[in-house]
C-alpha cells in the first residue's frame, strides 16, 4: 500500500521537488548574523558532498569573516554514501593541519586527515576549529562556533516522496 493513501496525503497538483538523500545546517556564532538561514543548508547528493571554499564560494565568502574563513579549507571535508551494509553516511577530513570534530550525544570524536572515515547519524554535527588555544572548537581564544548538523531524510519520508510522485 503506498504511503500516500496510508496517511491520507491528497497528492498535489505538480509533482514535488526532490528531497536529498542528505544535507547540512551551518550553525554557530563563527557565522555571520546577517547570513540568511535560507542559505545555510547544503543539500547532498548520491554522490556525496565535499566542503570548502572551493565548492561553496558564495556561502564562504558571505558566511564568515575573513578572519574565520582562514580556518576552512578549499575542500574541508567530505560525506560519502555508502552501499549496505556498511554506514550508510560517512565523513572523512581532507584538511591537514586544522582539526574536525564529529559531535554525537554530547560526545566529540575527533577527526583529522587520513583518519578512518566516521559514521554519520541524523543529528550529528561537524565542528570546525577556528582558533582556540586549547585546541577545541569553541575554547578561550576561537572566533566562534562554527558547525555543520547532519540531516538525513528518513525511509519513511523518501516513500512517501516516492508515492507523491507515483500518484500523479
Amino acid at each position: 500500500m503506498r504511503a500516500a493513501a496510508v496517511f491520507g496525503i491528497k497528492p498535489p497538483l505538480r509533482p514535488p521537488q526532490q528531497l536529498p538523500l542528505f544535507w547540512l545546517e551551518l550553525e554557530g556564532a563563527a557565522v555571520q548574523q546577517s547570513f540568511p538561514a535560507k542559505q545555510r543548508i547544503l543539500a547532498g547528493s548520491p554522490q556525496g558532498l565535499v566542503v570548502g571554499r572551493l565548492h561553496q564560494q558564495s556561502l564562504h565568502r558571505e558566511a564568515f569573516s575573513k578572519e574565520v574563513s582562514e580556518y576552512i579549507s578549499r575542500e574541508h571535508f567530505r560525506i560519502s554514501c555508502q552501499p549496505p551494509p556498511a554506514a550508510r553516511f560517512v565523513l572523512a577530513s581532507l584538511t591537514g593541519g586544522n582539526t574536525m570534530w564529529r559531535g554525537r550525544a554530547g560526545k566529540l570524536q575527533p577527526l583529522e586527515k587520513g583518519d578512518p572515515p566516521l559514521q554519520l547519524l541524523h543529528g550529528d554535527e561537524i565542528l570546525l576549529y577556528t582558533g582556540a588555544q586549547d585546541g577545541t572548537p569553541e575554547g578561550r581564544g576561537s572566533l566562534g562556533l562554527l558547525k555543520w548538523v547532519f540531516r538525513e531524510l528518513s525511509a519513511a519520508q523518501a516513500d512517501t516522496q516516492a508515492d507523491l510522485r507515483i500518484a500523479i
